[in-house]
């Protein structure tokens, strides 16, 4: 059975509503340069984050059997300096952008693709319309394909398994992402 690497960064600080976390996968047994990919990757958009808010990347996490999501073990590396906002203090709670990332693989007769949400941005990032300005959208655009090669693509979206006992969990290489270009929002996080 394969072992995959779940790596959670923490969204922190006065602007973040009730906490959250962005979760990752990586088909790396010790995800490290996959971890220091995406303190780069946030921190080339940290302009659009306001500035009570924080990214803080683990110094470790758990690894799982890709097949069942049991936990079976865990990696550790040297702790990353906070990604830090710097977009100023005028944004709206809770309200953000999303990145959908996309693989080529269909699991359960859906194609799999996975979401980051980038909230809460900066008032700045938003047009007139309600929706994300060009410029926010090209820099979380722009750092994609660095993101993406890292680590030896080791980047996935993980499809839980139906069951504790069906052994049908998958994690499936990131072929893409887009910066989509609407206003999104979560109705929970999980953690």
């Amino acid at each position: 059975m394969a072992t995959i690497s779940r790596i959670r960064v923490a969204w922190v600080g006065s602007a973040v509503t009730g906490g959250g976390v962005s979760t990752f996968y990586s088909s790396n047994s010790d995800p490290s340069a996959l971890v220091a990919a995406l303190r780069v990757f946030f921190g080339s958009f940290n302009g659009i984050f306001p500035s009570t808010m924080e990214l803080a990347y683990p110094a470790g996490g758990e690894t799982l059997d890709e097949a069942t999501g049991a936990v079976n073990g865990a990696w550790a590396m040297t702790p990353l300096a906070n990604t830090i906002g710097a977009g100023g203090n005028n944004y709206a709670a809770g309200v953000g952008c999303r990145v959908r990332w996309n693989t080529a693989a269909i699991t359960r007769r859906r194609r799999v693709r996975g979401s980051t949400y980038i909230v809460p941005i900066v008032n700045t990032a938003y047009v007139t319309d309600g929706t994300i300005d060009n410029a926010s959208l090209a820099l979380i655009q722009g750092a994609i394909p660095t993101l993406l090669a890292a680590d030896g693509g080791s980047i996935r979206v993980y499809s839980r398994p139906l069951t504790v006992t069906s052994g049908d969990g998958a994690a499936h290489p990131i072929t893409s992402g887009t910066a989509v270009d609407k206003v999104s929002w979560l109705r929970s996080r999980r953690t």
